[in-house]
């Protein structure tokens, strides 16, 4: 979309935008970060609010967040994740800060002793992958999940995993 075409359907004059963005990739980047820490923002308030509940319980909530802001924000969203828009630093840097989060969250795992000893990271970055795995599912045609049950997919993969019971 051209700044004239994001003025109109704002509401605003092109000079108003121009006014407060040198161009449509400033506007574009602006609008990344509010989303951004808008994101981290429910996030935190996710997990501190089922705090109470235990690591499980903080973890669906987590996913159930993240699903739903992705929910929320899809088309814009898919511009960013193809590269079409923002910068390659702004995805790498959400990354560590998603990573970071979940890491910060597995350690209460495994204070409750819910979860073994992970020196080479990879919760973290297996329940990562698999969030971007199920965030991509229309690309694969299959239809998208609601948030809460993605969450709950998720968790339960990484909790109880995929094989069967041995008999």
């Amino acid at each position: 979309a051209t700044m004239a075409q994001i003025a109109e359907r704002a509401g605003v004059a092109v000079g108003t935008l121009y006014n407060r963005f040198a161009d449509r990739d400033a506007l574009i980047n602006f609008l990344i970060a509010e989303r951004r820490a808008d994101l981290l923002r429910k996030l935190d308030e996710a997990v501190l609010a089922h705090e109470a509940g235990g690591f499980r319980e903080q973890l669906v909530a987590f996913f159930t967040t993240l699903f739903t802001h992705l929910d929320e924000h899809r088309p814009f969203l898919k511009l960013v994740f193809s590269q079409e828009v923002g910068t390659k630093e702004g995805r790498e840097q959400m990354g560590r800060v998603m990573f970071e989060r979940l890491e910060s969250l597995i350690k209460r795992g495994q204070k409750e002793k819910l979860l073994r000893r992970d020196a080479d990271h990879f919760y973290a970055m297996s329940l990562l992958g698999s969030c971007k795995g199920i965030m991509h599912r229309e690309t694969l045609g299959l239809p998208p999940l609601a948030p809460a049950a993605a969450a709950r997919a998720l968790v339960g993969l990484f909790f109880d995993g995929a094989g069967r019971e041995e008999r």
